[in-house]
């Protein structure tokens, strides 16, 4: 570890970051960076709800129904459409890296008591899908459904990670 000469703090450190980038804020939404995978070519179709690709009957049925085990949970209420976006491609790859296999996003149903016409409510429910289909991530995941009632119903979605390989 290198330690810089003024301080005794390794160069690599948080305190040592901040006081050489002090002036440095970032002021737009950066996307996350996520390593390129080679695109299988039934993996370049995009993906609708419901639809299984790559999983065989039994695991599909276990799926559909809520009974495969969740691994892993991200709540995107209150969230603005780009955070969100930021925050679901970041899970998607850190679930992969992780060997999590299935997934449950909540995105909410959507303010009903606003004024808004239907098409423009629950933005993160409708975003969702073509978030998961992003080429970023298509890659990684092999299916998505609508969460059984007991899970979160409308406003959340369970997401099948295909298996890290070593």
């Amino acid at each position: 570890m290198k330690f810089s000469s003024e301080s005794e703090l390794p160069i690599d450190s948080p305190a040592s970051l901040e006081t050489t980038h002090k002036d440095v804020t970032p002021t737009v939404l950066e996307t996350p960076r996520i390593s390129p995978r080679p695109i299988h070519k039934s993996h370049a179709e995009p993906l609708a709800i419901g639809e299984y690709q790559g999983i065989d009957a039994r695991n599909a049925q276990r799926f559909r129904k809520g009974k495969s085990k969740i691994d892993g949970t991200l709540d995107l209420h209150g969230l603005s459409r780009e955070s969100a976006y930021v925050r679901v491609m970041t899970y998607i790859q850190q679930s992969y890296d992780l060997g999590r296999r299935v997934v449950l996003i909540i995105t909410g149903r959507g303010n009903f008591q606003t004024e808004k016409p239907a098409s423009e409510r629950g933005i993160l429910r409708q975003s969702l899908p073509q978030w998961l289909n992003d080429p970023a991530v298509r890659s990684l995941v092999l299916a998505f459904d609508q969460a059984q009632i007991k899970d979160g119903g409308q406003g959340a979605f369970y997401v099948f990670i295909r298996r890290k390989r070593q």
